[in-house]
């Protein structure tokens, strides 16, 4: 009877480790796909005559609706914990466990208040830069800077 436990257990462990090797992989393989993707239309978007440095790095900022969602789930955890310590009366023993999660959340909050407030700033820094991909770029000369007055 011990040796069909030990094969089960080894077989559950190898299917543990297993899956959790293949989610790693297909989360590897998904980055990887998605930066392939980015680099081909950077490098079209190059081909036509534009430069835009968004393209490889999509929003380095974000817009913060993530930290809102995630922020709003992590604050109403940490209420819903604390109410639940107050009406089982443990309230002062595992206080942490609620507080931490509510802290969390409204941390993502303020965050997110902050982003929004800056985000005028940040709209317009990174527009693309057009110019004709048949002019091979020249540098300046000395000459050049006294002709335009530099």
């Amino acid at each position: 009877m011990l040796i069909p436990e030990i094969l089960f257990g080894m077989t559950m462990t190898l299917i543990s480790i297993g899956g959790t090797v293949v989610i790693i992989m297909l989360i590897v393989r998904a980055i990887q796909n998605g930066r392939a993707t980015r680099e081909r239309a950077f490098k079209a978007a190059l081909d036509r005559g534009i430069y835009d440095p968004r393209i490889m790095n999509p929003s380095p900022t974000g817009s913060g609706a993530a930290s809102l969602g995630w922020g709003i789930f992590f604050a109403m955890v940490g209420l819903a914990l604390l109410i639940g310590f107050l009406i089982l009366g443990i309230a002062g023993d595992a206080a942490l466990g609620g507080l931490i999660p509510l802290a969390i959340g409204i941390g993502l909050i303020a965050f997110h208040i902050i982003i929004k407030r800056n985000q005028s700033d940040i709209e317009h820094n990174g527009d693309p830069v057009r110019f004709d991909p048949g002019v091979t770029p020249t540098v300046a000369t000395k000459d050049d800077h006294q002709v335009l007055g530099g």
